[in-house]
Parts: structure tokens; C-alpha cells; sequence
């Protein structure tokens, strides 16, 4: 999501200590969950294809839930980042990044709460991890797909509602999209906060670039220490 040259990654030496440590997050927040979303991409392109195949197993299960969730506790981070940013990032669209993830807000307060909304979630029948939905276009036939759900755990009863597939945002330029988590009464469209938190980071870059233009590359603080001791345990005899 972030560009290799990105002026996140080589903030000036003399910027504000505390803006810095909101880039920083905002940085960080972003590169996970844009890591997290590649791979539950992938995943569940994988099982999608896997049940066409009609050789679906569990062996995906929890990865498709630790990246979705994953994707949850990261841009709910940057959310609130953003909305508190002593430097008040300027808005892109119509409605602030905050309102369009507050969905994202509610799945999250189930995810973190769920013996106190164990009544909350039992009566949606989401079970306790959640439940995934998502659209998988064919690898051959682009008009062709799969609309799939993901429910593990306890099943009292055999139950599949796909919702209202007539309002599903499809991306023709990915073969998974119209990814939602859902948890007790409230769903989560990942696919489309994704597209919110991409369009919020490339703003940022942009006004960055912007300011750091008259900034020299001996100027820029270093990032990202990466340092390693090595060592070699005496000899006893």
C-alpha cells in the first residue's frame, strides 16, 4: 500500500517528535493491514477454489480469521490515529474516515467483548470467531464465480444466507472481493475500508511530499533499525 519511497518511511530530522509518532503509527497501521488483506486475499481465493473443486478442508480456516481480524485491530488503530492527529489531516471524500469505518468499530467491540455479548452474538448466529463472506470470480470464465461464507465452530443447525447478493460491490480487477466479517448483528465490509484506508494513505503521502520537497536525503532521519548481536557460547570442558 505504501510507495517504496514513501516520505513515511524517511521523516525529516527536525520534525515534531510527537507528529513523527503519529506518522509512524499511521505507517505501521496501514502496513499491517495491508499485509494482512494480500494474504486473506489469497486464502480465500484458495478456498473458494477449493470448494469448486470439491476438495474444501479446514486447513484455512484460522489463517482467513487471524488476517481478517488482524485487518479489524489495525484500521481501527489508524482510525483513531487519524481522527487525533495534532496535525489534522486534511479529509478525502465526502464523509471522514471515522464514519465510514464506524461498522468496523462495532465488529471490533464484539470481537473484543464476547462474554459480555455472548447473548449479542448467539441470537445473530455468527458463532464465536464470526462469520466470513466473500465473492471469488472464476480463474477461467470472468462472468462466472463463487459467493461463499465461512462460519467455523459449533453448528447447532445447517443455516446459509448469502444476504442481498444485488448489493454486492464487486472488483472485476481482483478475483476476491465484497469481503465482510460479520459479528453478532453488526458486518464489517472489508473490501470496501480497505479502499478507504488506501485512498486516506496516498493523500498522506502526497501532502507529505509536498512539504518535504525542499528537504535534502542527508536531512531525513534514518528508519526502521533492524540490529543484531551475533555471539558464540564458551567451550566447557
Amino acid at each position: 500500500m505504501l510507495q517504496l519511497d514513501s516520505p513515511l518511511r524517511r521523516l525529516p530530522k527536525d520534525i515534531d517528535p510527537k507528529h513523527a509518532f503519529y506518522l509512524d503509527g499511521l505507517r505501521h497501521a496501514a502496513e499491517i493491514a495491508s499485509l494482512a488483506w494480500e494474504r486473506l486475499l489469497e486464502t480465500l481465493t484458495e478456498m473458494a477454489d477449493a470448494m469448486r473443486r470439491e476438495e474444501a478442508s479446514d486447513a484455512h480456516h484460522a489463517a482467513a480469521f487471524l488476517d481478517a481480524w488482524c485487518i479489524v485491530d489495525a484500521v481501527d488503530r489508524f482510525r483513531t490515529l487519524w481522527k487525533k492527529a495534532p496535525f489534522g489531516p486534511t479529509e478525502v471524500g465526502d464523509c471522514t474516515f471515522w464514519e465510514v469505518t464506524e461498522q468496523l468499530r462495532k465488529v471490533r467491540n464484539v470481537g473484543d467483548h464476547p462474554t459480555e455479548l455472548v447473548d449479542h452474538i448467539l441470537s445473530a448466529d455468527t458463532g464465536a470467531l464470526g462469520t466470513l463472506h466473500w465473492l471469488t470470480l472464476d480463474d477461467v470464465d470472468p462472468a462466472a464465480g463463487s459467493i461463499c461464507l465461512l462460519k467455523p465452530g459449533f453448528l447447532p443447525s445447517v443455516q446459509i444466507d448469502f444476504g442481498d447478493l444485488s448489493r454486492l460491490n464487486i472488483d472485476t480487477t481482483r478475483r476476491t472481493s465484497a469481503v465482510r466479517l460479520q459479528a453478532g448483528k453488526n458486518t464489517a465490509d472489508l473490501s470496501e475500508t480497505m479502499a478507504h484506508l488506501k485512498a486516506r494513505v496516498e493523500h498522506l503521502e502526497n501532502a507529505l511530499a509536498g512539504q518535504f520537497a525542499g528537504t535534502a536525503e542527508t536531512e531525513r532521519a534514518p528508519s526502521d533499525l533492524l540490529a543484531c548481536a551475533t555471539f558464540r557460547a564458551p567451550q566447557t570442558l
